[in-house]
C-alpha cells in the first residue's frame, strides 16, 4: 500500500475547529486508500510542524498531501528538492 503523510496549514480565517474536522475528513477518506505514516496540523502562521515533517523519515513515504501551497521561495525549493531526493510527490488536497 501507498505511505502517506499529510500536512495542513490552517488558513487564518479558519476556525481550530473548522481545521481539525477537515483534517478527520481527510483522514477517513485516505485512510480507504493509503497507510497514513503522519499529520503534521500547523497554525496559519506557524511552522513547528512543518520543521517536524522535515525531520521524518521521507524515505518511508510515497506521496506528501497538502493544503498548503508553498509560497515562500525558500521553502518551494527545500519541499522540490526533497521530494527529488527521497523520491516522493506532493500533492495537493485541492486537486482530489
Amino acid at each position: 500500500m501507498t505511505n502517506i503523510v499529510i500536512y495542513y496549514r490552517r488558513k487564518k480565517e479558519e476556525s481550530v475547529e473548522k481545521s481539525v474536522e477537515n483534517v478527520n475528513k481527510l483522514i477517513q477518506y485516505f485512510e480507504n486508500f493509503y497507510t497514513i505514516k503522519g499529520i503534521f496540523l500547523d497554525d496559519h502562521d506557524d511552522r513547528n510542524q512543518f520543521n517536524e515533517l522535515l525531520n521524518f523519515p521521507l524515505k518511508e513515504i510515497d506521496i506528501l498531501y497538502t493544503n498548503h501551497y508553498f509560497d515562500d521561495e525558500f521553502d518551494n525549493q527545500l519541499i522540490n528538492q526533497l521530494s527529488k531526493a527521497e523520491h516522493f510527490s506532493v500533492k495537493y488536497i485541492d486537486n482530489i
